[in-house]
């Protein structure tokens, strides 16, 4: 029976008697040490007639009566002599595709419309005022740009999400939804993967331009001498604590100081320790080149010795007395410059049960502060530290506050917040078909705990009241347990400060 309420067009084309619709949706993470979270797909069937087999990449749009509007893209189908069954992408599919990025310096918002550029994705999406401003400085290199897109959602606390065909970033925790005419409530706790502590990378990053990359940090004794033979062709490649979009090529020259840093140059000694004079270099084949590798953190140098077998092999080099002697090699580029350091976080005080020392080392280059990576780091130290609750739900229906779900759940739902046993739980797949069935994760934060004691007027007298003899395990099992039970269409607002991103 086709659907009711449900237009389906594929490429623009009305199909009447489609049937079967269901829409696949996943949150983005939250925790950095989390990669969870598909583009979403959809899944329905249409009749079986010539204009359907032809449908390969078409674009999909559903326009539900309740549900709201969605769009997909075809990645598969087939059938049988009465139906084809379509299997389709959201639009987000389009950001699931390996790119060459280039590092970036600015803001949230411009970060995300590079990566939706480079995706071909220019218009159809936006960015919350709310959250655009925050400073992202984040190397590049060659990613996958939905998983680049994650860790960004992640490191600065947003969502992604497509809504009514639009992709959507916008601060999390903001749409709140309470089940009802449950279908079933089915609740698990496990300890998950316990360990004593965490471990979050940041990485210190800042624009630089022009500025000495190679060596890192400057000369030191254990940089290496590159050596060419007449005639030869060498390369190398050296790994940089940078990201870059461009570097000085290099000028030979006479002599180079150990600690010569205003522009790219080189000297060349050749076997007899005495200088090669740059005309005489030049004039005979040598030279040396240099280029930025695709993933933007590796330098390739080309090195050509000149024709003169007399002074074979050629050192990029100056002397240093008796044998010994140093690099003369210095480029300078323009990009990003790093230096990863690590936090580590207590998570679970179980010495009992506990046995790893370190659960997880999270790596997300958008975590560029300690004070960031101490923020962003504490729901990993929490996923660790044990006892870990989820909620799977099928509804018959959604209620909604304000209008997030009125006429669309498509795109809100996922990553919407519940209540549910005395604690918040965020949403983190939904699919919709004939009901609405979902799997939402513990998401309780201070501002929720306040809200539920402090909002409402109580003390710390009415809080041991309450609690009595309980343990620390019960109030986390349910840690907005209160006298009076907190609202549910209390917006507070996100519990990462502004200070953690500073403007630069």
């Amino acid at each position: 029976m086709a659907l009711m309420g449900v237009q389906i067009k594929l490429d623009d084309r009305p199909e009447w008697a489609a049937k079967k619709l269901g829409v696949q949706e996943d949150s983005t993470p939250l925790d950095p040490s989390d990669m969870t979270g598909g583009v979403g797909q959809m899944t329905f069937e249409i009749p079986n007639r010539p204009e359907n087999r032809s449908i390969r990449h078409a674009l999909v749009k559903v326009d539900h009566t309740e549900r709201g509007l969605t769009e997909g893209i075809v990645d598969a189908y087939g059938g049988n002599r009465s139906d084809i069954t379509v299997t389709a992408f959201s639009r987000l599919v389009l950001l699931n595709v390996e790119q060459r990025i280039p590092p970036y310096s600015g803001t949230l918002g411009g970060l995300m419309t590079l990566y939706f550029e480079s995706c071909g994705i220019t218009s159809g999406f936006t960015i919350d005022s709310s959250i655009a401003s925050k400073t992202a400085i984040v190397p590049g290199g060659k990613m996958n740009v939905w998983e680049a897109v994650k860790r960004a959602c992640s490191a600065f606390q947003v969502e992604v999400s497509l809504v009514a065909g639009v992709i959507k970033v916008r601060p999390p925790r903001k749409i709140i939804a309470s089940s009802h005419r449950d279908a079933s409530f089915d609740w698990s706790i496990d300890d998950g993967e316990l360990a004593k502590t965490v471990e979050i990378a940041y990485y210190q990053s800042k624009w630089v331009t022009n500025a000495l990359v190679y060596p890192a940090g400057g000369w030191n004794d254990d940089v290496d001498v590159l050596t060419v033979d007449a005639g030869e062709t060498a390369e190398f490649e050296f790994e940089l604590d940078a990201s870059l979009v461009d570097v000085q090529q290099p000028v030979c020259v006479d002599d180079v100081d150990r600690y010569y840093d205003d522009s790219s140059v080189y000297a060349v000694a050749g076997n007899d320790d005495k200088m090669i004079v740059p005309e005489y270099w030049e004039d005979n084949g040598g030279r040396l080149t240099v280029e930025i590798d695709e993933t933007t953190r590796k330098l390739k140098i080309t090195l050509v010795g000149m024709s003169v077998e007399k002074y074979s092999p050629y050192r990029i080099a100056m002397p240093a007395g008796g044998s010994s002697a140093y690099s003369s090699l210095r480029l300078l580029g323009t990009g990003i410059t790093y230096k990863r350091e690590i936090l580590t976080l207590d998570a679970s005080p179980d010495d009992e049960h506990a046995t790893e020392q370190v659960g997880v080392t999270v790596d997300n280059e958008c975590i560029r502060t300690k004070d960031q990576a101490f923020i962003v780091g504490l729901p990993t130290a929490m996923r660790y530290s044990g006892c870990q609750r989820k909620i799977t739900v099928s509804t018959r229906g959604i209620n909604k506050f304000e209008d997030y779900f009125a006429n669309q759940a498509y795109g809100n739902l996922a990553g919407a917040r519940v209540f549910a046993d005395g604690t918040w739980h965020r949403i983190r797949n939904n699919t919709a078909d004939d009901l609405h069935s979902y799997t939402a994760e513990v998401d309780t934060t201070i501002d929720d705990l306040n809200a539920a004691w402090v909002g409402s007027g109580l003390t710390y007298d009415d809080w041991r009241n309450f609690w009595g003899d309980a343990t620390f395990d019960d109030m986390r099992l349910r840690p907005v347990d209160a006298p009076v039970q907190p609202i549910t269409n209390v917006y507070p607002d996100a519990w990462y400060p502004d200070e953690v991103y500073p403007a630069e």
